[in-house]
């Protein structure tokens, strides 16, 4: 079991890998949720297409409001695509 000071760190680690795109934008989207991230922006987003070996995609999304307030930061996301897995890193700033 994860005390508060853990589960928050866990939260908010940055570097993540998975083995599909799919998989990566699906654990965004609840990263999202679970540090109350407000964003039309991102819950209207769908990503087409794949993306290559060797190659990156970075995106940045307007947060509406953040643990219920409203705010001018974004939710910012980088993928990497490796060899066998995608690695993401996002951010709030």
């Amino acid at each position: 079991m994860l005390d508060s000071n853990e589960s928050t760190t866990k939260l908010l680690t940055m570097n993540d890998h998975f083995k599909t795109l799919w998989a990566l934008f699906d654990a965004a989207f609840k990263k999202a949720k679970a540090l109350e991230i407000k964003s039309d922006e991102l819950e209207n987003y769908m990503h087409t297409g794949g993306l290559a070996i060797g190659k990156s995609f970075s995106r940045s999304f307007e947060i509406d409001s953040l643990k219920g307030r409203n705010t001018r930061k974004g939710f910012h996301i980088t993928i990497f695509r490796l060899e066998n897995s995608y690695e993401l890193v996002s951010y709030v700033l």
